[in-house]
């Protein structure tokens, strides 16, 4: 994979203080689209087809690795699953 220059400032020299795991931007999307997909679940796919596009693109753009995209899926999974299951948000899910 070849990172665009205008991206090269972007990253670190050191990974550790990179600060690109897990990936903010895929675990937003995906925190985003499997809310909306469970309010709207007759365009569940669509919603997780676009977040799963947007993680895919931060791949390419050379700004995360695989892994980080993926755990920032993992990460936005349990936060809705958490959300969902919170008796405090029944009220809400009504």
């Amino acid at each position: 994979m070849v990172v665009l220059p205008t991206l090269e400032p972007a990253k670190s020299a050191n990974p550790a203080e990179d600060g690109g795991f897990p990936s903010g931007h895929a675990a937003e999307a995906w925190r985003d689209a499997l809310a909306m997909a469970y309010l709207v679940p007759q365009r569940f796919q669509e919603m997780l087809t676009r977040a799963s596009e947007m993680g895919e693109s931060r791949i390419l753009a050379g700004m995360h690795s695989p892994l980080g995209v993926m755990d920032g899926r993992l990460l936005a999974t349990a936060t809705v699953v958490y959300n969902l299951n919170t008796p405090k948000n029944a009220a809400l899910k009504a």
